[in-house]
């Protein structure tokens, strides 16, 4: 009676428990809101929602909202799992949604969730429009509609996917951007036209930024210039005026290299328009692929341009000048990337020379990227120097460990010698084990024939047997001794030829990625210069300093 008892409370405190759980409010708008229509918008969504839960009763309600984003995968919907990781966790109780297709677009993912999932953590799943209630009975006709369902909202989304790319090549045909959002220093026209007009707001800076390059302010510069100046960045821009925040950056307001670099390199800011430079693998798999360049589609004068032609074109010409020098195949130095700082341990970054009487040169990222009052200094070193300091060092180290090798070398000679000795020795005992045993078998047939007494033989034998035991441990010795003496001689004459060729005569890629580990340029406040120190990787049983510094 008392275990009766006892288990109908605990019967009774989970279902409490369970009662307790939040009743979750999915809503879902697609990127394509347009064709889907105001009946779908997330404000009818709630609205629908509202109601149905007020109807039956359920509380605790709480939202899930996944706006401009397709249902075709549930991994590409963030709201979504959020609410899959609540079920998990065991806060949710309930399900609800307008109908089936803005929980899912895709047949097996429907199943999934559905048959096995949901069911598995006690969730029910409520689509109001469908009249799909996952408590039904299985064997109602609301249960076998429900795969069809399923089957038809993957097959509208693949029709509608269809019906979006006709819409970009028509939007492509009018001259009309087909992407959704414009570039830093664009904005929608609010004529409704779908076309673009510059940003007053952002458009300077973009004038600015061409201005400064094309009069020969290096884009580091540029982004130090405009980071002291405060200039809104285009991230800032965009969480200003309510945009994402997914991608949050670390300092607000800091430009860099690679955000000047990025305006430099749009055609977009001439009035040239390009379209179609990426691709959906498939409206099931929304990942991005990069079209091939003949793909692209390039529109002249589509819309406005923010900067001039004589300025764009001089912009360009310089671009394009530094892209020539990579396509031509020269290195900008074999020292790429093996270079850091050695106060900050930040890398160091490799700067080209705008012309001949420059020269290229090294500068801390602690110093470049950064605006902060306490930033690490310059460690400015010209490629050359840092060239010649480490070559000097490298021949310094090889000719340490060329010395070191031809120390042993006479050592690794004589074992070379004894090697030979041995095998000497060891073909001469051979042979005389073999003489032995043929000496053996005369004799026997000898005392077989009656030639000799059996005495004699007998003597004979033992004498012989005697010296080939003493041969076959001779043989174990030799050939032990032979084993422990090492390289043989040839591999040795290989090691000589090598020394002898071991000097470095000139820095390539290959000689730096196969001995440098590291490279380390440091203040020296004493002699107001640049320390050099260089970390080699391991180069076998030869003893090389693992840090060399050089003046």
């Amino acid at each position: 009676m008392v275990t009766e008892r006892r288990a109908e409370l605990m019967k009774k405190k989970k279902k409490e428990a369970l009662d307790m759980r939040l009743t979750a409010l999915y809503m879902r708008l697609s990127v394509d809101n347009n064709i889907e229509g105001e009946a779908d918008s997330i404000a009818h969504q709630r609205e629908i929602l509202k109601s149905y839960a007020e109807e039956q009763g359920l509380g605790n309600l709480t939202e899930y909202i996944d706006q401009g984003i397709s249902g075709t995968t549930a991994a590409d919907r963030p709201s979504f799992q959020q609410m899959i990781k609540d079920v998990e966790a065991g806060k949710i109780g309930t399900i609800l949604c307008k109908d089936l297709s803005r929980l899912f677009r895709n047949y097996l993912e429907s199943g999934h969730y559905l048959e096995d999932f949901f069911p598995k953590h006690n969730v029910r799943v409520v689509a109001v429009t469908n009249h799909y209630d996952s408590t039904k009975d299985d064997d109602s006709d609301q249960a076998a509609l429900t795969p069809i369902i399923a089957v038809f909202n993957q097959l509208y989304s693949r029709d509608v996917s269809k019906k979006i790319k006709v819409i970009r090549k028509e939007l492509d045909q009018e001259g009309k951007p087909v992407g959704t959002k414009p570039p830093f220093g664009y904005k929608w026209n609010p004529d409704g036209s779908g076309r673009w007009v510059p940003d007053e707001e952002a458009a300077p800076t973009v004038r600015r930024i061409f201005t400064l390059f094309a009069g020969g302010t290096s884009m580091a510069e540029i982004a130090r210039t405009l980071t002291e100046e405060g200039v809104l960045t285009p991230l800032d821009l965009s969480h200003m005026r309510g945009g994402s925040k997914d991608h949050e950056q670390e300092e607000p307001g800091h430009w860099n290299y690679s955000s000047v670099k990025a305006i430099l390199d749009r055609p977009e800011y001439s009035g040239e328009l390009i379209n179609f430079r990426r691709r959906r693998v498939s409206y099931k798999d929304h990942r991005m692929l990069w079209n091939d360049k003949d793909e692209w589609s390039h529109i002249p004068g589509a819309h406005p341009a923010i900067v001039d032609e004589e300025t764009y074109k001089k912009v360009r010409d310089i671009r394009d000048s530094k892209r020539k020098i990579s396509t031509l195949g020269i290195d900008p130095s074999p020292l790429v990337g093996k270079v850091f700082c050695g106060d900050c341990g930040r890398s160091m970054t490799h700067v080209r020379s705008r012309n001949m009487k420059q020269k290229d040169y090294w500068i801390c990222l602690g110093y470049r990227n950064s605006k902060s009052e306490t930033r690490c200094t310059q460690h400015y070193i010209t490629d050359d120097a840092l060239m010649q300091a480490v070559l000097d060092d490298l021949r310094r180290v090889t000719l340490e460990t060329r010395e070191k090798q031809n120390e042993g070398l006479k050592d690794r000679i004589e074992t070379a010698k004894r090697r030979a000795a041995l095998k000497d020795e060891i073909n001469e005992a051979t042979n005389r084990l073999q003489k032995i045993q043929n000496v053996l078998s005369d004799l026997y047939e000898d005392k077989v024939g009656g030639i000799i007494p059996a005495d004699i033989f007998t003597s004979l034998s033992t004498r012989y047997q005697q010296e080939m035991k003493t041969l076959n441990e001779k043989l174990k010795g030799l050939k032990d001794e032979l084993s422990a003496c090492g390289n043989p001689a040839d591999e040795v004459g290989e090691l000589m030829a090598s020394s002898e060729s071991g000097m470095v005569k000139k820095l390539t890629k290959e000689i730096v990625d196969a001995y440098i580990e590291k490279i380390w340029v440091k203040d020296d406040q004493e002699k107001k210069g640049r320390t050099v120190r260089v970390a080699y990787k391991s180069t076998g049983d030869t003893e090389v300093p693992k840090w060399q510094e050089t003046a």
